[in-house]
């Protein structure tokens, strides 16, 4: 006689799933960083994680209640948790993206590593910046030994790109060493 023995899985429960999310810091060895620079990595993970746990559109707010008294959806809808700090996130990096300016770094560091890198950070808490704002920023935050470079910038038509803004900055710094070497 043989016996064969059935296994049954059962689903998480709501909490499960819940628990599973918000311990995500402990799930991954990916951490966040005072400069910013791991947000974006870690906000994919968080997607990925909150997929599979079935609570994406709890966060997204695209998930509804099947009917007012709906527990598992109330008890997973916790948006507010995961959203809580978006706007101190949003005037922190609102603030240092305006203020950022070029001083002993390279055109390179200052506008990807600086500027870009911000801009990107804002759009991450749903706070776009335009290119035309970026390029005004990379130009607002050039010391004065610049201006004849940011006359270029400024009257070109149609307005210049980021890359181009920040191509015409490094351009101009090679030709300032080539001459001071020759």
């Amino acid at each position: 006689m043989t016996t064969s023995a059935s296994s049954t899985t059962t689903a998480p429960t709501a909490q499960q799933l819940v628990y599973a999310v918000t311990n995500v810091y402990n799930q991954v060895s990916v951490k966040l960083t005072s400069d910013g620079s791991k947000y974006k990595l870690l906000c994919c993970i968080f997607k990925d994680i909150c997929t599979g746990a079935k609570v994406l559109g709890h966060i997204t707010g695209k998930s509804k209640p099947t009917g007012e008294d709906d527990e598992d959806w109330a008890s997973i809808d916790s948006r507010e948790y995961f959203l809580n700090n978006k706007t101190p996130r949003m005037l922190q990096l609102q603030e240092q993206f305006r203020n950022t300016k070029k001083v002993a770094s390279s055109i390179h560091e200052y506008c990807h590593n600086y500027l870009k890198h911000l801009a990107d950070s804002l759009h991450d808490v749903d706070a776009e910046i335009t290119e035309l704002e970026l390029v005004m920023q990379i130009i607002r935050g050039l010391p004065s030994s610049y201006q004849s470079i940011v006359d270029v910038v400024t009257n070109t038509k149609p307005f210049t790109s980021f890359m181009e803004a920040k191509n015409t900055l490094q351009n101009k710094c090679q030709f300032v060493a080539y001459k001071k070497c020759h």
